[in-house]
């Protein structure tokens, strides 16, 4: 049984300019319990209250701002667009035809060459965002011509975290 579960959906939306991801966090049927460990000693998130919806908020927040600082780093990521209560906007990583498979379901050609490209980008976002991902794993990463995108970050938590270590093993691990 899992400690955590964000209940959400990701659904394609249609701009004028192209496509984007919108990612809803369903307060409903979301498992919050637990997630406290990953927001209480963010200091980003000191003042929110402890009920369901305020934690579901702060997370949608919080994945968003962890997209903003991998973003701007030069992590390979989404790009972070809009977040609003429960709903995330970000930049669309597929084709017309459908959303870039997860690595778990692709066979990658050159494993060393996927395997630095990953590290890197961990790395940056380990040095210059400041972040570790939490809960990287070929269940979040996106692959696209040859691009390996981090994906669900809201986990994330900062380098000076308390427990960032410990995440920081169990991704290396992963």
């Amino acid at each position: 049984q899992r400690q955590m579960c964000i209940r959400d959906s990701v659904f394609r939306a249609t701009t004028k300019e192209g496509f984007l991801a919108v990612k809803i966090y369903r307060i409903a049927t979301s498992t919050y319990k637990h997630l406290a460990k990953y927001i209480v000693d963010d200091p980003r998130f000191r003042s929110i209250r402890s009920d369901r919806r305020h934690i579901i908020l702060a997370w949608a927040k919080k994945e968003f701002k962890n997209l903003v600082r991998m973003h701007r780093a030069g992590v390979t990521v989404p790009e972070p667009i809009k977040v609003k209560e429960n709903i995330l906007v970000m930049g669309y990583v597929g084709d017309e035809s459908a959303p870039a498979p997860l690595l778990k379901d692709v066979v990658v050609d050159n494993a060393a060459d996927a395997f630095e490209y990953i590290i890197n980008d961990y790395i940056k976002a380990y040095h210059k965002a400041e972040i570790v991902h939490g809960d990287l794993s070929e269940y979040n990463i996106l692959v696209q011509q040859g691009r390996y995108y981090f994906i669900d970050v809201g986990q994330g938590v900062l380098r000076k975290h308390p427990m960032a270590r410990i995440y920081l093993e169990r991704d290396i691990h992963n």
